[in-house]
């Protein structure tokens, strides 16, 4: 480090110049050579260079609370007689130890998150929130990143999600059939009535996916889309415009006090107001029901309806919370005595006299059954009646009001694809390919990652289908769809600005495993 400065200062004795040179100097040298350094703002986050290696966290922790009483005592020796770390002050995003509790008679830090000494170096960072006056009266929320290895579950089938995006109504009824009628869907009711198809598990399936298609592109073309629904606060009644915009100035004036925790006068105005908006909350709620209390009595005489409807409404709101006076013993032995058999030796009796009697029918050849035969359209016509209306969609995902609604342009296709089945006795089993995420552990710690796969010829290679191969520059991939294709073994490229390349231990997926998803 060089102090630059002109000769004519010197010269001419500028010392608050030469002053102000050497300070800024000092500080430049604390920043490259301090224990913050590589590090800019107040969310401490480590700047990665080639010739530096990053710590997560240190070895001594750093506290703005000086003062220990007994009960941190205790829990210091608690963390030593069971080998726990504490993150607060220790870790990346919390190097100050910044304060957790805010009180009017001082801050202290009372919230901590202790881990194993194992598990630290699997900590990427910890930090501690400002304050805010809705999220507790006085402590702040702690959030920690921790380095897993873990699998997501399979992907839903597309199958399963289509119907139930799709409003139905009065007017869904007409636009529905009249989608029937489009020449493609037209083309495609032939071309499957027209095909033959062969009773094999393939076959069948392939045959039940075509159904469905003309289902969901009937769907598509007719029908509206449901909203997804956003969540909203719901506040009370008595909760007004004046309690809002007053809560608005206490959550301001609460992440100001988590900046400056020892200022008194920000503490003081912060305290204030909030001391005035938990009186007003109190009395808004106080004059709502004082309001009530006296439409009621005018109401009782006058017009009974509203009368019923605001005590309603009083029932709902005094029991907001609901309570279970029933044990959990007694919930267990009722339903566990449901499917018990009673101690009555007459049904016991008939019981051993009805299964003897299905055995016997088991055993006699009648030659002759109903079942044997085809399925007819009189029967696929009475079996539509019989489907109840506004019912949850079994596997295959078709609504009831979709098979009623369709039944006189789909009643042929049904009809083979069902005796089909009844035929080959294969029941359809859909199998979409699901999604496999692999984690690198990634030991090293370094920024840049590229997954690679095994080729033939022994050699790992980069992988770079990006639709394939979800955040294959991460540590965590994703292998969208996954098939027999994609069996084969596979590893992490990590490296940082230097390019020097560090190599995470390969996983292979075998064709077993692929079986067993």
């Amino acid at each position: 480090m060089q102090i630059e400065c002109s000769k004519k200062d010197i010269t001419f004795g500028n010392s608050s110049f030469i002053i102000k040179r050497i300070k800024q100097f000092k500080l430049e040298e604390e920043e490259e050579t301090g224990p913050t350094a590589n590090r800019k703002g107040t969310s401490h986050v480590p700047l990665f260079d080639e010739n530096y290696d990053v710590d997560c966290f240190t070895e001594e922790r750093v506290s703005k609370d000086l003062i220990t009483d007994s009960r941190g005592k205790n829990l210091l020796e608690f963390c030593i007689g069971n080998q726990l770390r504490i993150l607060n002050g220790r870790m990346c995003g919390d190097s100050t130890g910044k304060f957790t509790c805010f009180k009017p008679n001082g801050c202290s830090v009372v919230d901590y998150a202790l881990v194993s000494q194992s598990l630290l170096q699997q900590i990427l960072y910890f930090n501690v929130s400002d304050f805010k006056a809705n999220f507790s009266d006085c402590h702040c929320k702690i959030t920690f990143k921790i380095l897993a290895s873990f699998q997501l579950e399979k992907n839903k089938s597309h199958m399963k999600d289509f119907p139930l995006r799709y409003k139905w109504d009065t007017e869904s009824i007409q636009n529905f059939q009249e989608s029937f009628t489009h020449p493609v869907i037209q083309n495609e009711l032939k071309y499957f009535l027209n095909n033959k198809i062969i009773l094999d598990k393939k076959n069948v399936n392939d045959a039940t996916y075509s159904i469905h298609s003309i289902y969901e592109k009937v769907c598509k073309v007719s029908l509206k889309k449901k909203k997804k629904r956003v969540k909203t606060c719901n506040h009370k009644k008595w909760f007004d415009q004046d309690l809002k915009s007053l809560k608005k100035h206490v959550n301001d004036k609460a992440i100001l006090m988590s900046k400056f925790p020892k200022d008194p006068i920000v503490r003081g105005s912060f305290f204030k107001l909030n001391k005035q908006f938990a009186k007003l909350r109190r009395k808004k709620k106080r004059e709502f029901r004082e309001n009530i209390l006296d439409r009621l009595s005018n109401l009782e005489s006058e017009n009974p309806k509203d009368y019923w409807n605001l005590v309603n409404q009083l029932r709902l709101e005094n029991n907001s919370e609901t309570k279970n006076n029933i044990d959990g013993d007694i919930w267990y032995k009722y339903f566990s005595d449901l499917s018990s058999i009673p101690e009555n030796e007459h049904i016991k009796s008939k019981i051993k006299e009805i299964k003897s009697k299905l055995e016997l029918l088991e055993k006699k050849n009648f030659g002759f059954s109903e079942i044997d035969f085809k399925i007819t359209p009189g029967e696929l016509q009475k079996a539509l009646r019989q489907l109840k209306s506004g019912k949850s969609p079994g596997l295959d995902t078709i609504t009831n009001e979709m098979l009623k609604v369709s039944q006189s342009y789909m009643q042929d296709c049904l009809l083979k694809l069902f005796n089909a089945i009844l035929l080959s006795g294969i029941y359809p089993n859909q199998k979409d390919n699901g999604d496999i995420t692999l984690t690198s552990s990634n030991p090293h710690r370094l920024i840049y990652c590229q997954w690679q796969r095994e080729s033939s010829s022994g050699q790992f290679e980069d992988l770079t289908d990006r639709d394939k191969y979800k955040n294959r520059g991460t540590i965590i991939m994703t292998i969208k769809s996954f098939n027999l294709t994609d069996c084969g073994s596979y590893r992490c490229k990590c490296h940082g600005p230097s390019k020097n390349y560090k190599y995470s231990s390969s996983v292979t997926i075998g064709k077993f495993l692929y079986y067993c998803f």
